[in-house]
């Protein structure tokens, strides 16, 4: 599965694209996800002015990592939740 999300508001100003991707792990295909992400921050309107742009996308980067954690967790849950309800005992979402 691919994933490609990109930001709607503040686009005339920061531009961000995250792509990730879920694959059978070559290992352990039927145990396994292989998970990867990429995260792509410009600062439009501020390119002209590097120095600028460089500590301002660096800030949402910080950002952004501590926001994909949570993220991480949030599927880590769903996948959880869907392999006990394939057997047939799901828990709660929580």
């Amino acid at each position: 599965m691919d994933v490609v999300v990109r930001n709607v508001s503040l686009r005339g100003l920061i531009e961000v694209e995250e792509r990730a991707s879920y694959r059978p792990h070559p290992d352990r295909p039927d145990d396994w996800t292989q998970f990867r992400q990429e995260t792509t921050i410009r600062c439009r309107p501020l390119a002209a002015l590097a120095a600028v742009a460089e500590k301002v996308e660096t800030r949402c980067a910080e950002r952004f990592l501590q926001n994909s954690a949570k993220g991480r967790e949030v599927v880590e849950r769903i996948c959880r939740y869907l392999e006990a309800e394939s057997a047939g005992a799901a828990p709660s979402v929580t």
